[in-house]
């Protein structure tokens, strides 16, 4: 890491961006459709978050690397097309998010990279790319709560 002549955010020369500190969310930050967009999914306000438009190579349009790889899309400010993107099951594959399971068993918690309350690794999750962002036991959390509400468009 460096410092930048103007005294601004430190920079991490290996990927040459400024590096942000990750959030830290709580559970009273919400559960519904529009707290998860708001905080990790649709968060596409810096570099260093779980937005799933963040880059070509990721879900913002559909001749993005991830669009094409997944058929899941989540264009920048469209929380309505993320969501039914989320909840509707991909013409390449299974859904992000399917009735009656899970998020252990959900491909969405499949992908997501997560750390315990260590902040050690837990699973195989490549999402969001490069693991920028690392979900929480506390994300992880509100994120199950609207699974087991039904994942409503609320």
């Amino acid at each position: 890491m460096t410092a930048p002549a103007d005294g601004g955010a430190p920079i991490d020369a290996s990927v040459g961006m400024d590096v942000a500190p990750q959030p830290v969310f709580t559970l009273d930050a919400g559960s519904t459709w529009s707290d998860l967009y708001r905080d990790y999914f649709g968060n596409n306000t810096q570099v260093h978050t779980a937005g799933c438009a963040n880059g070509s190579f990721c879900h913002g349009a559909t001749s993005d690397d991830g669009t094409e790889a997944s058929g899941y899309l989540c264009p920048k400010g469209d929380k309505e097309g993320c969501y039914k993107s989320f909840t509707t099951q991909a013409a390449t594959g299974p859904g992000l998010v399917t009735p009656d399971a899970g998020f252990a068993t959900d491909l969405l918690g499949s992908v997501l990279c997560q750390v315990n309350d260590a902040g050690q690794p837990l699973g195989d999750g490549v999402m969001p790319y490069n693991c920028v962002y690392n979900f929480t036991p506390v994300d992880v959390e509100r994120i199950e709560a609207w699974l087991q509400a039904g994942y409503p468009d609320n």
